[in-house]
């Protein structure tokens, strides 16, 4: 009797392997009365071992648009790692039944589950593969893990009520005790007389990524972090896909992580269990893949990947605008990529050009805490003088002048800014220790005039004016000073 074999997932187990078995299969499983749909360009990627969403779309159209289809006197496979999915909507399965009572072919559902913790961790490498998702593996377990499966273990109560309700026929198997047999299970499924003559794929099918392709991972989602540029991860596809057949070894969760995982998901899991075949109920003994010796390792992606992104950044900025190149600079250094001295120098010029004193502070005041150069305390004190506050300025311009006190434009911005605050002992005090360490006579000179000015003492002024014409007779500024008087 012809029957409707339905593979409907779930996700993480095998499924791309099925799909992959069923394409290089078609002739053998026609010469066994099973028809595989599906269009020559479908059939040629599942055979080549890419990852497929098998042939449920033709399944879904000819259940929607051409129930003909179903009316051969073969019987038919479908398989879509989602289709259990839909055999939870009652309608759905009215459908389903319907269709099978006009064509009168039963339906025949082989349904795979897996052990939670097992399928918690796959489904985790897969976000990070096909999402780009930089969560911290401990993160991941203590809140979406339990929340999400959760969410899964209910649906799947669903999907078995339903077959129950329609009365479809439901294989289930858990793949956690079966991957190593899946083949002689699918074969039986299917009334084959052994799964021998099955031709098996010639490369493995979407292999999980391993720990290092976490670490490349990991390691773009925080280089690149608040730039958005990881959305798009078909990097990682293709360094899996070119690694296939590679030995990676696997991120594995901690023990605490998994107690706290199984505190949160086991009540419903073992209500679930309830109605699972004794040999396929959820289990939750768990033995991490054995570690490989391999310099392929989850620190050694991070690092190689926050690498890459640096290089990547420092190239795009050396081509782009000055507001291009800013926003490059400052995600090397918000995300820690190594910045040198050159390139907080650079952005910090660029910040100050367009006069955005505030945003150059937090990047001066990082390089100053970690080494006080002078170079960039001259900056940061005129940062502070830029937004007013005018202790802070005094205060690193008085650091810089006790490295060094021969560099002019410092020691003129102190005094003015100790004048401003009427702190004259302090501008003298400066103002003498700068003259002794060698300042050029006619500055000292014309910053004695100016503080002699501020303390009214305008013969002592006078008396410096004059010198400082003296010492700079050229200088016009001071001239037209004296003139003027």
């Amino acid at each position: 009797m012809a029957k409707i074999f339905l593979h409907i997932g779930h996700g993480k187990t095998g499924t791309s392997y099925l799909q992959s078995v069923f394409a290089r299969n078609v002739e053998h499983l026609e010469t066994t009365g099973i028809e595989y749909p599906g269009s020559r360009r479908f059939l040629r990627s599942a055979e080549a071992g890419e990852t497929t969403s098998g042939n449920r779309a033709v399944f879904l159209s000819m259940l929607e648009k051409n129930l003909a289809g179903f009316e051969s006197e073969n019987s038919q496979l479908f398989s879509g790692e989602d289709l259990w999915q839909k055999f939870r909507d009652p309608s759905f399965c009215e459908s389903v039944a319907a269709m099978s009572k006009r064509v009168s072919k039963p339906i025949e559902l082989l349904f795979f589950i897996r052990d939670p913790i097992e399928m918690a961790q796959s489904t985790y490498l897969q976000n990070m593969q096909m999402r780009g998702e930089g969560l911290d593996s401990s993160s991941y377990w203590a809140g979406p893990a339990i929340t999400q499966h959760k969410g899964h273990l209910t649906r799947i109560q669903q999907l078995i009520a339903n077959c129950e309700k329609f009365g479809f026929n439901l294989t289930l198997h858990n793949y956690s005790r079966v991957r190593k047999t899946l083949l002689d299970h699918v074969a039986k499924f299917l009334l084959l007389p052994s799964a021998e003559a099955l031709t098996i794929p010639a490369r493995q099918v979407n292999r999980s990524i391993g720990a290092f392709e976490v670490g490349i991972i990991r390691g773009m989602s925080s280089a690149y972090e608040g730039l958005k540029l990881t959305e798009n991860t078909n990097y990682i596809r293709r360094l899996v896909d070119a690694t296939s057949e590679a030995k990676m070894p696997q991120p594995s969760p901690s023990a605490d992580d998994i107690a706290g995982f199984e505190r949160g998901v086991r009540p419903t899991a073992d209500t679930l269990n309830l109605s699972l075949p004794p040999e396929a109920q959820y289990q939750w003994d768990y033995t991490p893949k054995p570690q490989i010796a391999t310099p392929f390792t989850e620190d050694y992606g991070v690092e190689l990947a926050r690498e890459i992104a640096r290089s990547t950044l420092l190239v795009m900025a050396e081509s782009l605008d000055d507001a291009g190149c800013e926003v490059a600079l400052k995600a090397v250094i918000e995300n820690d990529l190594n910045p040198d001295i050159s390139i907080m120098r650079r952005i910090v010029n660029l910040m100050m050009k367009r006069g955005a004193h505030q945003d150059a502070l937090p990047v001066l005041q990082h390089i100053v805490a970690a080494e006080p150069l002078p170079e960039f305390l001259f900056p940061l004190a005129t940062c502070y003088r830029k937004v007013k506050d005018f202790d802070a300025a005094i205060d690193v311009s008085q650091q810089l002048f006790a490295i060094d006190p021969n560099n002019e434009q410092n020691t003129s911005v102190l005094v003015n800014l100790l004048m401003a605050h009427r702190d004259l002992d302090t501008a003298r005090a400066t103002l003498s220790a700068a003259t002794a360490a060698g300042l050029i006579p006619h500055k000292a000179y014309f910053l004695t005039h100016k503080l002699e000015n501020v303390a009214g003492n305008t013969e002592l002024a006078l008396e410096a004016l004059q010198a400082a014409v003296a010492a700079d007779p050229e200088n016009e500024t001071y001239k037209k000073l004296l003139t003027d008087r």
